[in-house]
Formats: structure tokens, C-alpha cells, sequence
């Protein structure tokens, strides 16, 4: 074990919520995560709802499709090695915060991702 108790630090010990590797792709409609998503060796995580991604890219905000509260979400992502994450906007939700008809890097609906975010 690593020791110490339930700190502010600790987040990381939980481990991950969802990772894809090798070209696999999860689709995310609702849920509670705890730990980080990962995408790598082009693996696609692809977030169903209204979500942007916070400065650096590494968390996304917003609200599934598929949850029944509404209530906003901050998702911690790692898409390196040639992994993505996609956000798709959802017919089920109205995005008012995130306008869809702007041109932005991301599809705005689509069955399956077409844009990916490039590695950095």
C-alpha cells in the first residue's frame, strides 16, 4: 500500500474509470466517475452530452445525455499515445452553453467520431 488517509492528494489512488487502448471505443452516456478516463494506441473515448474541455484539455465539464439530474460533471482525461476524446453534442439535451452551430474541433452529432484531437 501506499499509506496515508483520504487527503485531498489521494484522487489518483483510485485508479480508472474507463481506459481504451488499441483502436477500441467507449461510449459514454451517464454514470459517476471517480477516476480519470483514458484514451491511448488509438483508443476513443467518446463523452454523449454537453461537454467542453477546460484549458488544457485535460478535464471535461458538462452534463451527460443520459443522466437523469442534470447535474454538471468534471471529468479528469488522458488521451495520450495516440488516444481521443470526443464529445458529441446530444439531440436528447439542448447545449445552450455550448453552441453547436460554431465551428469548433469536435462533431456536433455523428454515429461515430470523426474528428480526433490531435496529441500533443
Amino acid at each position: 500500500g501506499t499509506g496515508g488517509g483520504e487527503g485531498e492528494g489521494d484522487e489518483h489512488l483510485r485508479g480508472l474509470s474507463v481506459s481504451v487502448l488499441n483502436g477500441g471505443a467507449a461510449h459514454v452516456h451517464g454514470g459517476s466517475f471517480e477516476g480519470d478516463m483514458r484514451a491511448r494506441s488509438g483508443g476513443t473515448v467518446i463523452l454523449h452530452g454537453c461537454f467542453l474541455p477546460d484549458g488544457d484539455g485535460s478535464t471535461y465539464r458538462g452534463t451527460f445525455a443520459g443522466g437523469d439530474d442534470g447535474d454538471e460533471v468534471a471529468i479528469r482525461t488522458d488521451a495520450s499515445g495516440g488516444g481521443a476524446i470526443v464529445p458529441v453534442a446530444s439531440s436528447d439535451l439542448e447545449c445552450e452553453s455550448f453552441p453547436s452551430s460554431e465551428p469548433t474541433n469536435y462533431p456536433t452529432s455523428t454515429r461515430a467520431p470523426t474528428v480526433t484531437r490531435p496529441s500533443s
